[in-house]
């Protein structure tokens, strides 16, 4: 796509004339070829670039579900990018690293372009509980690194893997309560550098602090799981299990487990996870077992 192609939809690129700039070499860096297989949707009022992986799978479907209440943290991260000039969610579905449902990267463009992809073996055989946690925990990872980029906090490499900008050598780590919430993020994350925290795993373990809201992120989703999955979609069997488990609080106990999906190597999992035991430790231990064959049916 070049620019002549971007000015001339929905009269958007007169008005933003950088972004669109930005827009069209981001794209012909991506879709190097004119090809009808390869190729994305550009939806100027969301801000949002639907790869052909994505269009019509089980995963959009999903995501368009999730969307619905305009109120719930999934649309108010969404439209964090479909709000704001310079910023766009590329969504994809495809390969990931072993063992990882989906992936997030960044760009080191002077726009903001985050890449959501999820495993394609989630969007084939995953169940619609995976897809929800999958898509939720990877718009927190763009939301939450959009917000450390405005702030001048992060930078991209050429791979798209975020890294602070800023050196935490000799940092003192202040009163968090008299600092701007910039440095507070600074502090947050030379504290976990000061703990030698692995390098890679400071933006899982931001997940658990609230720093940017007054619930944290593994919080927010633990309630979006709650509040807006339709529980009432799986089966009888898988519902009666969760119950006999952990009586009538079964959904929020679910949820709360699922929502640790993917920061199992952070500081806060095992003393959530050994603050249960017998049938309920087991059932959270296994929770991936619990969800894979759940309802996997998106209308």
């Amino acid at each position: 796509m070049d620019f002549t192609l971007v000015n001339s939809i929905n009269n958007w690129a007169p008005g933003n004339l950088e972004t669109a700039t930005a827009l069209a070499n981001y794209l012909a860096n991506c879709y190097s070829e004119d090809d009808e297989d390869f190729c994305a949707e550009v939806d100027f009022v969301e801000k949002v670039i639907k790869d052909s992986s994505f269009k019509d799978t089980n995963t959009e479907c999903i995501h368009e579900k999730m969307k619905t209440n305009p109120n719930s943290i999934y649309s108010k991260m969404f439209a964090h990018f479909n709000g704001t000039t310079g910023k766009f969610l590329h969504l994809k579905v495809g390969n990931t690293p072993s063992g990882d449902w989906g992936i997030t990267r960044g760009s080191d463009s002077n726009a903001q372009f985050y890449t959501i992809t999820t495993d394609s073996d989630i969007n084939t055989n995953g169940s619609n509980l995976m897809k929800y946690v999958t898509l939720c925990h990877e718009m927190i990872h763009a939301y939450m690194w959009s917000s450390l980029e405005d702030a001048g906090l992060l930078i991209f490499d050429q791979y798209g893997i975020p890294d602070p900008s800023f050196d935490c050598v000799d940092y003192d780590i202040p009163n968090l309560n008299d600092i701007s919430l910039e440095d507070r993020f600074v502090a947050v994350i030379c504290a976990m550098d000061n703990a030698q925290v692995e390098s890679g795993l400071w933006s899982h373990e931001l997940f658990n602090k609230n720093v940017f809201e007054i619930e944290d992120y593994r919080q927010a989703l633990e309630n979006f799981l709650i509040n807006e999955y339709d529980w009432n979609s799986e089966s009888q069997s898988f519902r009666t299990e969760a119950e006999n488990v952990f009586g009538s609080n079964w959904k929020q106990e679910v949820a709360r487990a699922i929502s640790w999906r993917g920061l199992e190597e952070t500081s806060g999992y095992l003393p959530y996870r050994n603050n249960y035991d017998g049938f309920q430790y087991l059932y959270i231990v296994n929770i991936i077992t619990k969800i894979e064959n759940g309802n996997k049916n998106c209308q």
